[in-house]
């Protein structure tokens, strides 16, 4: 593996976060529009939760990529096994930035769900548009 594929990850990984973070906020917008029950606001808690979760795990991959690219070009003369000990590192961050990417996507995919079945697709008419019609035939 090369060293710059350790920087593919994250980057892929806070982009599914985002996106999962603005499905998060559409949900919400979806949940107000169609005047849903209380708790069916508590839906947008998970996405939300691992939309942080994504970004945090994001940003401690690349922060190990600066640290072992940091170590590498030091100038210090380190033999094999400092190289394999910062390779494994570089490995570790990769692989937990894929594991997290899984998960954002899973519960991108799990709202999804969610919403097509708990949201009514029809909006609703507003409750003063309502009033307001009783208020004219009266």
């Amino acid at each position: 593996m090369f060293f710059d594929m350790a920087l593919v990850w994250p980057v892929i990984l806070s982009l599914c976060a985002f996106v999962l973070f603005v499905k998060a906020s559409l949900l919400i917008r979806a949940l107000i529009v169609a005047r849903q029950a209380a708790w069916k606001y508590l839906l947008v808690l998970l996405p939300l939760i691992v939309s942080a979760w994504s970004f945090a795990v994001a940003t401690n991959s690349l922060y190990v990529y600066s640290y072992t690219l940091r170590g590498l070009v030091s100038g210090i003369h380190f033999g094999p096994f400092l190289y394999y000990y910062l390779k494994a590192t570089m490995l570790q961050a990769a692989n937990d930035s894929i594991i997290q990417l899984l998960v954002t996507l899973l519960v991108f995919w799990f709202t999804l769900f969610i919403e097509r079945r708990a949201i009514p697709r029809v909006e609703r008419t507003p409750a003063w548009v309502l009033a307001r019609e009783t208020l004219l035939k009266v």
